[in-house]
């Protein structure tokens, strides 16, 4: 009887060691496909941005803003461009997109090509010309795809050292200042409002930007002021964003 019983032991024991490391090879080798995929990316969004990097720095018919928008549309093959974005000392200098919906972009690069890290895209709910718009995209715990530098706006010094940032559209260049910068869940969706009531609604609105940013700034804001949010996820805490609320100057 106690030979049975330890026979049975040594059984369960060697099962359950085989399961172990069964397990643990299963993990490693998943690990190891996890960083070669991380690292494919990696090296793909590098490529990308290269790309993207020197389609914009080639010179650009300026004669007017319209001629600028359409000279890249036409090098990127895209008419779902409508300007960019550049904020200094970042790296981003980008262009903006704006599609059917708010799906397309997130999977998608400028020049319509699926991409995991997505693209910088305009609400497809905004016109050019509304008072508030809203630019989204992507970040990543692992890789660094364009909108992550918005993290460091969550450094005070950082921030007040970079309070200025342009935008050009197809109506002409553009100075932002920032008077906000917020983490909020991502289940909150108050800041992607861009109908109001009256000159009254929006004001409140953007006084309810300016009461939730981390950060004191001193920037007087008005119902006349026109807004630009960008928003990107963040991981601290998890499922959160960061959104960057600016006037226009």
């Amino acid at each position: 009887m106690k030979k049975s019983k330890l026979y049975t032991f040594r059984i369960v024991l060697l099962v359950f060691i085989f399961l172990s490391a069964s397990i643990n090879a299963i993990y490693l080798f998943q690990n190891q496909v996890d960083k070669y995929k991380s690292k494919n990316l990696e090296n793909a969004y590098q490529i990308e941005n290269a790309k993207n990097n020197e389609k914009l720095s080639r010179k650009i018919d300026v004669t007017s803003y319209q001629n600028a928008v359409d000279s890249l549309r036409s090098e990127f093959n895209n008419t779902d461009i409508l300007g960019t974005i550049k904020i200094n000392d970042t790296n981003i200098n980008t262009t903006i997109v704006q599609g059917s919906d708010n799906l397309f972009y997130l999977n998608h690069s400028v020049n319509k090509e699926e991409n995991i890290l997505g693209s910088v895209f305009m609400d497809y709910r905004n016109q050019v010309t509304d008072k508030i718009k809203l630019l989204y995209g992507h970040n990543s715990r692992r890789l660094q795809p364009i909108f992550h530098e918005l993290e460091k706006f969550l450094d005070e010094n950082f921030l007040k050292q970079h309070l200025y940032f342009q935008i050009m559209d197809e109506t002409g260049l553009y100075n932002y200042k920032i008077f906000s910068v917020m983490v909020v869940p991502n289940s909150t969706t108050k800041h992607m409002q861009i109908e109001f009531d009256d000159d009254n609604a929006y004001i409140q609105h953007l006084k309810w930007l300016k009461e939730n940013s981390k950060f004191i700034l001193d920037e007087e804001i008005s119902s006349k002021d026109e807004i630009v949010l960008l928003q990107t996820c963040y991981y601290n805490p998890s499922d959160s964003f960061i959104i960057i609320a600016a006037k226009k100057i």
